[in-house]
């Protein structure tokens, strides 16, 4: 899917309802999605693969697609695993930092618990190593959440890039 395609893909059931709330325009989107099975089952994930979809302002200018992801991921703990995992991956990818952001906010609107934590802490600790200062503090803020049971020299080990920058904010 290309970036073009997908956002004609995002803009679909927003089109009659741009002056409604977000959560009026999620419930659109949920509906949306649920009425096309292919689209939740492959159109879904390419925004997570696509460089750019993470920067579209349909994702970003409003919150009413990060509400409908949350909507599906508390009722389908499948989803919400896969939206965890994918937008950890859309981190790692080479896209430029500046087309993290939707990724970002999904993966905080959704709160990853501590076991989900831990069970990605290897990933997490690979976000720390990505330039995108964003990126690092998402990580840094989950793993965070582990408290004692994290692997402190793993986060050492994987922080060494963080550790030598000059932005102050990744260094927590």
């Amino acid at each position: 899917a290309s970036e073009n395609y997908l956002h004609h893909v995002l803009y679909q059931p927003l089109s009659h309802g741009r002056d409604q709330s977000d959560e009026v325009q999620a419930q659109a989107i949920v509906a949306f999605l649920r009425a096309d099975p292919l689209l939740l089952e492959s159109e879904f994930w390419s925004l997570f693969r696509v460089e750019g979809t993470g920067s579209n302002f349909l994702l970003t200018s409003t919150e009413a697609w990060t509400l409908a992801v949350g909507m599906l991921a508390a009722e389908d703990v499948g989803f919400r695993n896969r939206v965890l995992e994918e937008s950890l991956a859309a981190l790692l990818r080479d896209f430029a930092p500046s087309k993290l952001t939707w990724y970002l906010r999904v993966h905080r609107h959704l709160s990853p618990r501590a076991a989900e934590v831990r069970l990605r802490q290897a990933t997490y600790l690979a976000v720390l190593g990505t330039q995108a200062s964003a990126a690092v503090g998402l990580a840094q803020d989950c793993l965070a959440i582990l408290g004692p049971d994290l692997d402190a020299d793993a986060v050492v080990a994987a922080s060494a890039g963080v550790l030598g920058r000059r932005e102050k904010k990744v260094i927590k």
